[in-house]
């Protein structure tokens, strides 16, 4: 990554080891945990702190990975600014109607 001196590589797991590091603003997240509470506890720390014109791509949705399809579902009821755009066969973008003028 050194090319590319905005781009930051955080290991661990997301979002916990992101904690005491200023990431903001994201203006790209590609969300693949596969489960409900990584991907829930992902996008509660994610949306306060996109860029404008910023997006979440996210994998294994609309593939029976119910938890994450509840956790998107609970999230965008929760932030009616979300749109979430279906990109087959198993991912979905997630975009905030505010960030995008």
């Amino acid at each position: 990554m050194k090319p590319f001196p905005n781009a930051r590589v955080v290991r661990g797991f997301f979002p916990a080891a992101a904690a005491g590091i200023d990431l903001g603003p994201i203006a790209f997240c590609h969300l693949d945990v596969d489960v409900y509470q990584a991907t829930r506890d992902s996008l509660a720390y994610l949306a306060p702190r996109l860029a404008r014109r910023s997006f979440i791509v996210l994998d294994d949705v609309q593939r029976s990975v119910k938890g994450v399809e509840k956790a998107v579902a609970e999230f965008l009821a929760e932030h009616p600014a979300f749109l979430f755009l279906p990109v087959f066969p198993s991912q979905g973008v997630l975009l905030s109607k505010e960030l995008w003028p």
